[in-house]
């Protein structure tokens, strides 16, 4: 069975987990490579697990539940699908976000021009 609720942890959960880590690597954000962005990224998960886990277990990484629901006595449940489709759907989602709303393109103007 499809449970909403469910599918909008993981979905929100991702999404944050996508923007924090697109936020931290990107270069063009005008600061190098250092010891603080795995640090983010970490510190992300960590508050993503505290607030998501205690309602679907914080699967926010769909390989990991397809595996854990591949090999398990069960098999694959009802719920794999809000496990799969919720992260992949955030992904996308989070990803759009940010390249257009939290990273936004920056215009060259051409002032060589006459």
């Amino acid at each position: 069975s499809f449970h909403l609720s469910s599918f909008l942890y993981e979905f929100m959960g991702t999404i944050i987990l996508v923007i924090t880590v697109l936020a931290t690597t990107n270069g063009g954000r005008g600061h190098g490579s250092n010891y603080l962005q795995p640090l983010s990224i970490g510190l992300a998960i960590f508050v993503i697990h505290l607030v998501v886990a205690p309602f679907t277990g914080s699967g926010i990484n769909p390989a990991r539940s397809l595996a854990s629901n591949m090999f398990s006595e069960n098999g694959i449940g009802g719920d794999f699908f809000v496990y799969i489709f919720g992260p992949l759907l955030a992904s996308l989602v989070g990803g759009l976000l940010y390249e257009f709303f939290f990273s936004p393109p920056v215009l060259c103007v051409d002032t060589t021009a006459s």
